[in-house]
C-alpha cells in the first residue's frame, strides 16, 4: 500500500510540475509563435493571462508593416491539452474583437495581402479557430469597403470553413475593378446587405448574398459591346435598343443576389429606374 502511495505522489508531484511550469511555457511559446509566424513585421502583445488550466489568452496584439498592413486582436483565447506541447498542436483558438486593415491605394489587393509564414517544423497547429466580432478595411486600387466578419475554420486532412460578413455602403465603383471587369462595365452607387461563405481549402462550396441599394441610387454603363450584341440576340430586341437602354442606365433602386452553381459563382443584377427594369446574371468562371 505504501508503494502505492508513493508512486500517485510521484505521479501527482509530475502533474502538479508539468501544470505550472507548462503553462509559464506555454506563455512563452505563444508569444514566440506570434512573433515569428510575421517576419518583418513589428510585432507587439499587450499582456498575456491565464484563464484556467487549459487556456490561455494573448492580449492586444498589434501586427503592423508600414502603413499597408495592420491587424488587432483584442483577445485569442488558447486552448491547450497536457500534450499539447509534444503533438504541437491546440484544440482551439477564439479570436475576439478584432480588425485587420489593408490600406494600398496605388495596390491591388493581392498584392499587398500576405498570411502568417511561421518557420517550418517550429509552429503549433490549432485543430479549430472561431472568430468573432472582426471588422475588416480595405483601401486598395480595386477594393474599398468596410466589413464586419465572423466565423469559423477547422483544420484536419482538409481545411474547412465558414464565414459571415456584413457591409455597409459598400461602393459598386470597386465591383468591376475587384472583378478585373473595368473594360467592360462601370456602375455607380451604394449597397448594403450580407455575404454567406463556406468553403474547402481553396475552393468556395457555398456562397450566398442578399445586397441592396441605398439613396439616391446609382448609374450602369455596358462598354461590352459582345455582352450587348448576345443581348440583343437574345432578346430579340434591335441592338439600338439594347444600347440606348444599357449604355446609360439611371437606377434607383436594385438588389445583388449572389450564389453558385457547379461551374461558377452567379451575381443577380436586378435594377429598377425611370427606363424601366433591368435583370443582368454576371456569371464568374474559375473563381
Amino acid at each position: 500500500m505504501r508503494r502505492e502511495l508513493v508512486i500517485f505522489a510521484a505521479i501527482l508531484a509530475v502533474v502538479l510540475v508539468v501544470g505550472l511550469f507548462g503553462r509559464s511555457l506555454m506563455l512563452d511559446i505563444a508569444v514566440s509563435q506570434v512573433k515569428s509566424a510575421f517576419p518583418g513585421y513589428d510585432v507587439s502583445v499587450g499582456s498575456v493571462e491565464i484563464r484556467s488550466a487549459d487556456m490561455i489568452a494573448l492580449l492586444d496584439i498589434r501586427v503592423k508593416k508600414g502603413d499597408a498592413l495592420l491587424y488587432r486582436i483584442k483577445s485569442a483565447e488558447i486552448n491547450f491539452s497536457p500534450l499539447s506541447l509534444f503533438t504541437k498542436t491546440v484544440p482551439k483558438i477564439t479570436v475576439k474583437n478584432g480588425s485587420l486593415a489593408f490600406n494600398s491605394p496605388d495596390k491591388k489587393l493581392n498584392e499587398i495581402i500576405e498570411y502568417p509564414a511561421p518557420k517550418p517544423g517550429k509552429g503549433f497547429i490549432a485543430r479549430s479557430v472561431v472568430i468573432s466580432n472582426l471588422t475588416v478595411a480595405v483601401n486598395t486600387a480595386d477594393w474599398r469597403f468596410t466589413a464586419e466578419t465572423g466565423g469559423n475554420l477547422t483544420l484536419g486532412k482538409e481545411i474547412t470553413y465558414k464565414v459571415d460578413i456584413n457591409m455597409n455602403d459598400f461602393n459598386l465603383a470597386f465591383l468591376p475593378k475587384g472583378l478585373d471587369a473595368a473594360e467592360k462595365m462601370d456602375i455607380k452607387g451604394k449597397m448594403t446587405g450580407s455575404l454567406f461563405l463556406r468553403g474547402e481549402n481553396m475552393k468556395i462550396t457555398e456562397i450566398k448574398g442578399d445586397f441592396s441599394t441605398t439613396p439616391p441610387g446609382g448609374k450602369l454603363v455596358i462598354k461590352d459591346e459582345e455582352f450587348l450584341k448576345k443581348l440583343a440576340e437574345n432578346t430579340k430586341q434591335p441592338l439600338s435598343v439594347i444600347e440606348e437602354g444599357f449604355k446609360n442606365y439611371d437606377f434607383t433602386e436594385g438588389t445583388l443576389r449572389v450564389s453558385r452553381n457547379a461551374d461558377s459563382i452567379l451575381l443577380h443584377i436586378m435594377l429598377d429606374g425611370a427606363k424601366g427594369k433591368r435583370d443582368i446574371t454576371v456569371a464568374l468562371y474559375n473563381f
